[in-house]
């Protein structure tokens, strides 16, 4: 019964520590995003997404933040986690 319960806390230990990795990068991956030089809010790329989305007082992207967004930041998050992901795995 003891092997148990220590499998079952090594288990929960780790399923924590995957959670806490998870909400790092997920808040990385968004100041990397939405942070820079031109700095893009959040409501104004999901109108963009969802373009049947309606928020108040809100402007959709420009064509200039359009290609920061999409072809800038979000490429390079993208690619950074890929990366990360395929050092990660073992042969």
């Amino acid at each position: 019964m003891n092997s148990i319960n220590n499998i079952y806390q090594y288990n929960s230990k780790k399923v924590f520590k995957i959670l806490i990795a998870l909400f790092i990068l997920l808040f990385v991956s968004y100041i990397s995003i939405f942070k820079g030089i031109t700095d893009i809010n959040l409501k104004r790329v999901l109108v963009i997404i969802f373009k049947n989305l309606s928020f108040n007082n809100t402007e959709p992207l420009s064509p200039r933040e359009i290609v920061v967004f999409f072809d800038l930041r979000l490429a390079r998050v993208v690619l950074g986690i890929v990366a990360g992901f395929l050092l990660a795995i073992e042969l």
